[in-house]
């Protein structure tokens, strides 16, 4: 049985497909870092924790990820108004003392963040 050059092109063409997305899902990898910003306090308990991120998609990233967003908890509270309720998003402290800050980098394949992280009472 002889293979034509038409299956020959598409047996080709899917094989060189099929090593592309091997090679991109191999190069991809994963990553999962901690870095510690600074040494830790033991004498704060680590009774709460907040984290504040930033998404990467494809190696692209933006914002800002910062401590003051990992110490605070945010909630949505709703607005009574004279001719419409509207709800909008507070921000409360919930850390005020603290043991650990850490930068926090998580990856797999093309997407993941980056977060800091805050340990404290």
């Amino acid at each position: 049985m002889q293979i034509n050059d038409r299956t020959r092109s598409v047996v080709f063409r899917q094989l060189v497909l099929l090593s592309v997305i091997g090679i991109a899902l191999m190069l991809g990898g994963c990553i999962n870092i901690s870095t510690r910003i600074q040494p830790e306090n033991k004498e704060v308990p680590a009774t709460k924790e907040g984290s504040d991120c930033v998404p990467i998609i494809f190696g692209l990233g933006g914002g800002v990820a910062d401590i003051d967003g990992a110490m605070s908890k945010e909630h949505k509270e709703l607005v009574k108004g004279t001719y419409e309720d509207s709800i909008r998003t507070v921000r409360t402290p919930y850390i005020t003392r603290i043991r650990r800050v850490e930068i926090q980098e998580t990856m797999f394949l093309f997407f993941g963040a980056r977060c800091i992280n805050v340990t404290g009472d």
